[in-house]
């Protein structure tokens, strides 16, 4: 049975804003001085807040929203679940810690092997949360089921 709301479980903060750019439901979200636009900073700090399906306008998980349209998202609490879009080449399995892969999606959490790559910036809230469902996404992004931390 496919799920058809990127809530899973929990019941997040919902709020509109205006999208600086396409947003996809499942997308990892920020804030901006004008709106929301995907995550862009791989690796980096983020509020666990995702676009959701505009079902009040009939849209689906799969329906996009577009550049200066308001848009419905949800902040997510520790232990809530989300359907999150996955970035391409991953292979994600039940319990991999999972991070921003800079473009809305997520990867699998990578440590920096040298403290310097980060140039003196501290990410202390870079995870994103806990992958509670397995999927490799070979040629495109695929979705995942994750339990915010």
């Amino acid at each position: 049975m496919a799920i058809k709301s990127i809530t899973v479980k929990g019941d997040p903060v919902q709020v509109e804003l205006l999208c600086d750019a396409a947003i996809t439901p499942g997308h990892l979200v920020e804030r901006t001085t004008t709106g929301a636009k995907v995550h862009a900073t791989i690796g980096g700090n983020c509020q666990k807040m995702f676009a959701l399906e505009d079902e009040m306008k009939g849209g689906e998980i799969g329906t996009a929203y577009t550049i200066s349209n308001k848009g419905q998202f949800g902040i997510f609490k520790p232990g809530d679940q989300v359907q999150a879009r996955i970035t391409t080449s991953q292979t994600i399995t039940v319990g991999d810690w999972l991070e921003s892969a800079g473009d809305g999606t997520l990867r699998e959490h990578t440590p920096p092997v040298d403290s310097s790559a980060y140039a003196g910036t501290s990410y202390t809230n870079a995870i994103v949360g806990v992958a509670v469902s397995a999927v490799t996404t070979t040629g495109a992004a695929g979705v995942c089921i994750v339990e915010i931390v």
